[in-house]
């Protein structure tokens, strides 16, 4: 959480620089929901535990800043910084850690916390008037709050290094679309829980996400944002403490997110 609340300084920090030194930024705030299916398994991969939940399962919001860098007549520069935080619960279907039950001999509903921060650069290259190449690198964190019980938390952890490409396409004044393609790779990746005095260090932690973003410019100042974005999570498997691990996992998580975007 040290690291989290450090984050978040940093991108204010950024956010009042780029106001106070130029009116070429944007604001945006966002309702966002998850759809969650994540799979736990074995090192013969057989299927350990599970978390799913619906749109309505897990929510929350997002907040932006982006600022331009440069714009020319064929290439326009973004710096930015998106901060989202969910919550809400998943249903759990597996065992009792060390009972040596099988699959599905254990039902119950873990409370959910979600923490992703992003600091990026962007840019896009005109091809024609409606036709545009989108590519960018930045870095981020995430933190994955895990309440299985009221006496047994999992607190999963990483940064990463994030690579995008894509295109929008512009179909008139009002209205266009895009597709983003993005690339995470994790690092520092930790684990730790409840009754563990050490981390759990984790094998990987990779994304891959797709976004598809539909925006509706109402006028100069305000515009009006819908986006689809799929995501395919894998986590390595971690060392041993105690005779315990993190296993393998994978999770194909979808969001839909709403909001408006307020031009200065």
């Amino acid at each position: 959480m040290q690291n989290f609340i450090k984050s978040l300084v940093f991108i204010l920090s950024i956010a009042s620089v780029v106001h106070a030194d130029s009116n070429k930024w944007s604001t945006s705030i966002s309702y966002v929901g998850m759809a969650m299916d994540y799979k736990e398994y074995s090192n013969s991969g057989v299927l350990l535990d599970s978390e799913n939940s619906s749109f309505q399962g897990i929510e929350g919001s997002q907040l932006g800043v982006m600022y331009q860098l440069n714009d020319s007549e064929m290439f326009s520069t973004y710096f930015e910084s998106n901060l989202m935080s969910l919550s809400g619960n998943s249903d759990y279907v597996g065992s009792i850690l060390g009972s040596g039950n099988s699959y599905g001999s254990y039902l119950s509903k873990t409370v959910n916390k979600i923490v992703d921060i992003e600091l990026k650069v962007k840019q896009s290259m005109r091809i024609n008037n409606n036709f545009s190449l989108l590519y960018g690198l930045g870095v981020g964190y995430r933190l994955w709050e895990r309440e299985l019980t009221t006496t047994f938390i999992e607190d999963y952890e990483w940064y990463s290094v994030r690579v995008l490409g894509g295109f929008k396409y512009v179909f008139n004044r009002n209205f266009s679309i895009g597709s983003e393609l993005e690339y995470q790779y994790g690092f520092n990746e930790v684990l730790s829980a409840t009754g563990f005095s050490g981390e759990f260090e984790l094998g990987s932690a990779d994304i891959w996400k797709l976004s598809i973003p539909i925006v509706y410019s109402y006028n100069e100042k305000v515009d009006f944002i819908a986006s689809m974005i799929f995501s395919e999570q894998t986590i390595g498997r971690s060392n041993v403490i105690n005779g315990y691990y993190e296993p393998d996992s994978t999770a194909k998580n979808q969001y839909i997110q709403l909001g408006l975007n307020f031009k200065y």
